[in-house]
């Protein structure tokens, strides 16, 4: 199971879930459903989770005795993805332009 934001999971699916992988979390109602989930003596170690920086994530639970930071490694690049993130900001500011087809969207939108 895997989510940006664990709040929004069934609470059945959670309970399930006896590993976590925990990256950060910087919403208060996903901090609090971690906080529940996990035993009450590694409060003070989910206080982190908001500053965890990239790549870094906290494991524990069965697979771990103890809560263990881990550094998560880069894929190989034949096992990435054929995607990228989208050049938000830039187009954002003016820096790059996108050409947009709003004819084309419309008739997808339409025919589905």
């Amino acid at each position: 199971m895997s989510s940006q934001r664990p709040s929004e999971l069934s609470a059945t699916v959670l309970a399930q879930c006896n590993t976590f992988i925990l990256h950060r979390i910087v919403n208060d109602r996903d901090q609090q459903l971690v906080t529940r989930l996990v035993p009450d003596n590694l409060a003070g170690i989910l206080s982190e989770l908001p500053r965890l920086p990239t790549k870094r994530a906290i494991l524990l639970g069965w697979v771990a005795p103890v809560p263990i930071m881990v550094e998560i490694r880069e894929l190989p690049r034949n096992h990435c993805p054929k995607s990228q993130d989208p050049s938000f900001w830039e187009i954002w500011t003016g820096m790059e332009e996108r050409e947009i087809d709003w004819d084309e969207i419309a008739d997808d939108w339409i025919s589905s």
